[in-house]
């Protein structure tokens, strides 16, 4: 059986997808696409999973190995990448979008590489096989195992839960079905109070704002990364990885509206924030200022 979560700071690994533009102006079909290629978008879960919130938790109450694979197992559905239904994003193999989500919950539980990916499949076959099992980890387990649709029936079962209404939402989006997506994050996001938990807030309208964008909705996308970007700020640092994260989301959503000077000064922040906290001659640096320079061009403006 699993222990209890204990309650540590907000925790979340960031999972870099490509979302493709549609039908952006001629001029800036290029650069978009550029820009894409380069844009962290992260599918959240409540608790936010941070890398480096994880090493400080770990240092004030280690976990041990079974409270890592508990974490693992409701953590996976939050950053394994969506597929894209765009020619001009091919799918990954399931094997590598499974590796690959892996990969990010060991960097951010601090876990042996290549471990999860040996012995979160056996977990969640034994959860599913335990009649015991409680249902946000039988529905977890099914996640895992590719059984989008079964693991959307039984977190549906799960009265009031926002864990479990945004694993149904993940479900969905796994499945193409952004509209229900849309449903479950939404009743999800109306059990989070934005005053007393504001990054479980933002997590929630993350989750919402990706699945806004994927379905073109870029005014409604727009309005939500900037509410995201404003509680951030107002509860991190400058610059603090998720705030990067929003502020390059935030660029391509307003790239696809045509705002490119909007999008050029968000990318402005990025690159300072990052030769700042990295150097300038860092790699991610180096694509900050490409894709900087690229946008200031685009807006009719001079690196």
């Amino acid at each position: 059986m699993w222990r209890k979560n204990r309650s540590t700071k907000a925790t979340r690994s960031l999972l870099w997808i490509t979302l493709p533009p549609r039908k952006p102006p001629m001029k800036s079909a290029i650069l978009i696409g550029m820009l894409a290629s380069a844009i962290p978008v992260a599918i959240f879960s409540v608790g936010p999973l941070r890398a480096a919130d994880v090493a400080d938790a770990n240092a004030e109450h280690p976990l041990t190995e079974e409270e890592k694979m508990q974490e693992a197992l409701h953590r996976f559905a939050a950053v394994l990448e969506v597929p894209s239904k765009s020619k001009l994003a091919p799918n990954p193999p399931v094997e590598v979008r499974f590796d690959n989500a892996c990969t990010a919950l060991e960097k951010g539980l601090e876990m042996p590489p290549g471990s999860l990916r040996q012995k979160l499949p056996p977990l969640a076959e034994q959860l599913l096989k335990d009649p015991d099992t409680a249902a946000l980890d039988r529905a977890s387990a099914l996640f895992v195992t590719g059984k989008y649709a079964d693991a959307e029936t039984v977190a549906l079962r799960i009265p009031t839960d926002g864990k479990a209404l945004e694993l149904a939402g993940r479900c969905d989006m796994q499945l193409g079905d952004t509209d229900h997506a849309l449903i479950h994050f939404r009743s999800a996001a109306a059990l989070v109070n934005q005053q007393r938990a504001p990054l479980d807030w933002v997590g929630i309208q993350r989750d919402i704002a990706v699945v806004l964008l994927n379905m073109g909705h870029l005014d409604e996308a727009e309005s939500t990364w900037r509410r995201v970007l404003s509680t951030q700020l107002a509860n991190l640092h400058a610059e603090h990885t998720d705030i990067l994260n929003t502020r390059s989301v935030l660029a391509y959503t307003l790239s696809r509206e045509g705002k490119f000077g909007d999008a050029a000064a968000q990318l402005r922040e990025i690159l300072t924030a990052l030769e700042k906290t990295r150097g300038p001659e860092d790699v991610d640096t180096k694509i900050a200022r490409q894709n900087y320079e690229r946008m200031l061009k685009a807006s009719g403006g001079r690196p």
